[in-house]
């Protein structure tokens, strides 16, 4: 087992350094929900634009609700224009968020198309002006998630690149282990990351392919980050908090999950989004998210056949039932 120390974000303190990404389509207020009764770490609401939130987008303020007790608790912003940017962090901030991140990493086409995510390492002079723009616009702490480069042979710049990243004034820096073309494909390049870690005395944070003790472990002995930030491995999965906590808390091995459990999970999950949505978008929803949770288990082929088709909410009963019953028989 390798150690995490606790870590200092400016005002924010971290025992355990996990931490939730965002991630759209999923880091909604319902999953943010669930996953607090697991752990107290750092979350991350969905990714927001800055644009919508200076032009009162109602949809764009939607993926920023949150709860009175959610904390820490921080928003991520894209965009490519460092006033916009600057100011929808100062939206952020009256909001009420522990920190604001900067998307210099989403490799999506609709995205990158209007210089924003992954396209700001590509422009280094236009990101670090958005980050000092934003450190003089707000006191929360100001973030960056980052890739290694835009093809793999960008990879060699990353040290360079994450220290202008420093010297503009960020707090702290996220790295995906991936480059822009890999998307989220191939594997992840640790050596990459180790020798950026050594570009910068800010808190390095370490992203990609954790999906259990062992892969955080592997993560944390290969880079020697300062933390690790968790994305789609705790979808579906959202025990992962609490077992990588009692594992680097104490050294608890964590226990395989079972059916019975995973099901019950699967059960809260839907009740958030039912009181959250209402019935029609939960069940949309679930029919997304639910595969992710009966994934590896046997049977699952049936039940996300199932899963696929509810409509309603006595259809998702019916699908946990039968659930329940394949994890009995």
């Amino acid at each position: 087992m390798h150690i995490l120390q606790s870590l200092r974000i400016g005002s924010l303190h971290l025992s355990i350094p996990l931490i939730m990404a965002p991630m759209a389509g999923y880091t909604d207020q319902p999953f943010r929900q669930l996953l607090r009764t697991y752990t107290s770490s750092l979350m991350f609401t969905e990714m927001v634009s800055a644009y919508g939130l200076m032009h009162d987008s109602p949809e764009t303020f939607e993926y920023l609700q949150k709860g009175n007790d959610e904390h820490p608790l921080g928003a991520q912003l894209f965009g490519a224009d460092p006033k916009i940017m600057a100011g929808a962090a100062k939206i952020i901030e009256r909001m009420g968020f522990d920190i604001v991140d900067i998307n210099a990493g989403c490799p999506v086409p609709k995205i990158i198309k209007n210089n924003a995510g992954a396209a700001l390492m590509k422009t280094p002079e236009v990101l670090h002006d958005i980050i000092k723009a934003m450190k003089d616009a707000v006191s929360i702490p100001v973030s960056v998630k980052t890739r290694l480069g835009w093809t793999q042979e960008d990879c060699i710049r990353l040290p360079e690149r994450l220290a202008g990243i420093e010297k503009s004034g960020a707090d702290i820096i996220i790295v995906h282990g991936r480059t822009r073309t890999q998307g989220f494909s191939g594997t992840i390049q640790y050596s990459v990351l180790a020798n950026a870690k050594k570009a910068v005395s800010i808190p390095f944070i370490a992203n990609g392919d954790i999906r259990d003790y062992r892969s955080c472990d592997h993560m944390i002995q290969e880079t020697h980050c300062d933390g690790v930030m968790i994305g789609r491995g705790a979808l579906g999965s959202p025990w992962l908090f609490r077992d990588l906590t009692a594992y680097y808390t104490d050294g608890t091995l964590p226990q395989r999950t079972s059916p019975q459990e995973a099901c019950i999970v699967m059960e809260k999950h839907f009740k958030a989004l039912y009181n959250y949505y209402g019935e029609y978008k939960a069940c949309l929803f679930i029919r997304r998210i639910g595969k992710d949770y009966i994934r590896g288990f046997s049977g699952a082929k049936s039940i996300r056949i199932a899963l696929s088709a509810v409509a309603a909410k006595d259809e998702f009963v019916q699908v946990v039932q039968q659930w329940k019953r394949a994890c009995t028989a």
